[in-house]
């Protein structure tokens, strides 16, 4: 059975209310102004692709969230309701921003009443472009999708709380430290009882609060950590200006103009703590391997960053490699193994390299054995003090 669905002006008969009860969500359950997916990828569930008579697809099984108006989204394939799919290219590599869209029923165009779709939009420059929101949409992610390799998620979706995405998982925990090393950075600094007592409630909440109350968790946080004397506390100007802050819309004020994956670094920010560099993804259309095995990299790397090339976890690497760069350093790389977003280890060499002024591209020599389509290149800046 489809889902039903309802809207202004539709004619209501007795099959419309046919087990109407497993969807018993509506716009009015979202009382605040949290959005975003609430359920994605946990509990080591992965993004899959299906090949299919010569094509693609991108295959969706589950996700639940709010969107940006308000709408929720629950979805779950079963006997009763497809997987969701989108087509793609199996030639060369795609990066895409990709969407659950919540139709209006009058959209047709597939000749089908299923409620749900998944749409993309194509990012060119994925370090820079921030995913675009729209109403009625879910956002699920940013992804790499190569041929018939599974898809790699290198963004996160906009989020209802931490735990909504890929929770728990060993990316899960590199992309939430900044909030960990903060709480214990102020923990070293400050010994009140009352404090310690607060840094454990956040701990053992922060995974699963909505952004909006995880927020004011970390502010009132960083407002006891101040110092401030009671008494100056208590003066009423100053009561008046805590309460005009307390009524600003902190959400917005705090993540309007940044990308989810930069979530927790804010918060960390917020709780004081500066200096915890992520790793960015270096999209594939900046860089080439040219006949010679010369990677190129359209990046000018004027400080010191540490380069990272992790491979699939189906590719076997040499135990050391010796990476050639610029003809002027050479860097014995052992290789390790991490846990990519969905916790499958993948083979990685990672360089520090100094950088340059005068050169505009980064140059590396190849090992003959590597392929272009087989890894995916990251980077940070370090900091002095590393």
């Amino acid at each position: 059975m489809k889902q039903p669905i309802f809207f202004p002006g539709k004619r209501l008969c007795a099959a419309d209310l046919i087990r109407l009860e497993e969807y018993a969500f509506s716009r009015t359950n979202i009382i605040d102004r949290d959005h975003g997916v609430v359920h994605l990828y946990n509990q080591g569930a992965r993004p899959q692709q299906s090949p299919e008579r010569g094509r693609n697809f991108f295959l969706l099984k589950e996700v639940s969230g709010i969107t940006p108006s308000g709408r929720p989204v629950s979805f779950k394939s079963g006997s009763n309701r497809d997987t969701l799919k989108l087509e793609y290219s199996s030639r060369g590599v795609l990066i895409w921003d990709i969407y659950v869209v919540d139709r209006h029923p009058t959209d047709n165009e597939s000749g089908t009443d299923e409620k749900y779709r998944l749409l993309h939009e194509p990012v060119d420059d994925p370090e820079t472009r921030k995913p675009e929101l729209f109403p009625d949409r879910l956002y699920i992610g940013r992804y790499k999708l190569t041929g018939d390799e599974a898809p790699e998620i290198i963004a996160p979706p906009y989020i209802y709380n931490l735990a909504s995405f890929n929770f728990p998982s060993g990316w899960w925990q590199d992309w939430t430290y900044p909030i960990r090393e903060a709480l214990r950075t102020i923990s070293r600094k400050n010994q009140d009882a009352h404090i310690e007592s607060y840094i454990r409630h956040i701990l053992y909440n922060y995974p699963f609060w909505p952004l909006s109350q995880l927020l004011r968790a970390s502010n009132e946080l960083a407002w006891l950590c101040a110092g401030n004397d009671i008494e100056n506390l208590l003066d009423e100007g100053a009561i008046a200006d805590l309460q005009q802050e307390q009524i600003a819309d902190l959400l917005t004020d705090a993540f309007g103009d940044i990308a989810p994956i930069k979530i927790p670094e804010k918060i960390g920010e917020i709780l004081g703590s500066t200096g915890v560099k992520r790793w960015s993804f270096i999209p594939p259309s900046q860089y080439d391997i040219s006949g010679q095995r010369l990677l190129e990299l359209k990046n000018r790397f004027n400080g010191r960053h540490e380069i990272k090339f992790r491979f699939r976890h189906d590719i076997d690497i040499a135990p050391n490699e010796l990476l050639k760069v610029d003809h002027l350093y050479e860097f014995v790389a052992p290789r390790f193994e991490e846990p990519d977003n969905f916790n499958a280890l993948c083979p990685c060499y990672t360089i520090e390299y100094p950088g340059v002024m005068e050169n505009e591209t980064f140059r590396l020599t190849c090992p003959d054995s590597w392929k272009k389509e087989d890894f995916s290149i990251y980077f940070r800046t370090l900091t002095e003090d590393k």
